[in-house]
């Protein structure tokens, strides 16, 4: 469904699933920068909503607010940061009772939500779909706190398998967490992009559940 509610910036305009179960966990899907025509209408961002609402969570995804005409870029973003805390706070205070939060992005949106697993002690998982491996300040990701996973794509610049190897390199070579590296041959292939989404969100699942 789509709501709208308003933050410090301005007025959001979102889409939600909510799952039936009130513990289900929360998943929220970043677009990428809208210079590269990010919205969350974008088949990518659809692709991880769909993923995430067909695997038991309550998923928003929302179109983020230009900044006095500026657009985001992976040097910036302070303004697609403080939205999106802003967003999971309001949705946190109205499903008291969800059993944990996941993020995941497009592309800028992939850095938005690696940025902000840094800053929630909640977050139990993420998906980074097209991160820009080869651009900006990596370093943030550290101690990265959870598993995730990183999806990539020749097609993609900055996203082929030599960037996100060294990525995903970077990441393995922590004691705290570990991720997995799927790539795509076609940066369309959305049907591929779900399976592998879908793979990996179940298998966490049967690992949350074996150690419950």
């Amino acid at each position: 469904m789509d709501i709208t509610f308003n933050v410090a910036s301005g007025r959001i305009v979102a889409n939600f699933h909510k799952n039936d179960n009130p513990d289900a966990p929360i998943a929220f899907v970043f677009h990428d920068a809208l210079e590269a025509g990010g919205n969350m209408k974008d088949m990518a961002v659809a692709t991880l909503f769909l993923a995430f609402a067909q695997n038991g969570f309550s998923v928003m995804r929302f179109n983020f607010n230009p900044s006095d005409d500026k657009r985001p870029d992976m040097e910036k973003g302070e303004a697609e940061l403080t939205e999106a805390s802003a967003a999971i706070d309001w949705l946190q205070a109205r499903l008291e009772n969800a059993s944990g939060l996941w993020l995941a992005g497009v592309g800028f949106g992939a850095w938005i939500a690696m940025q902000v697993l840094m800053r929630r002690v909640e977050a139990m998982g993420y998906v980074s779909l097209y991160p820009d491996a080869k651009k900006g300040d990596w370093t943030f990701f550290s101690p990265v706190p959870v598993d995730g996973m990183l999806i990539g794509s020749e097609a993609v610049p900055g996203a082929g398998e030599e960037a996100m190897g060294e990525l995903l390199k970077f990441i393995n070579k922590q004691k705290t967490a570990k991720a997995q590296l799927a790539m795509v041959a076609d940066a369309k292939d959305y049907k591929s992009i779900y399976r592998s989404v879908d793979a990996y969100l179940k298998t966490r699942k049967v690992a949350a559940s074996k150690a419950a």
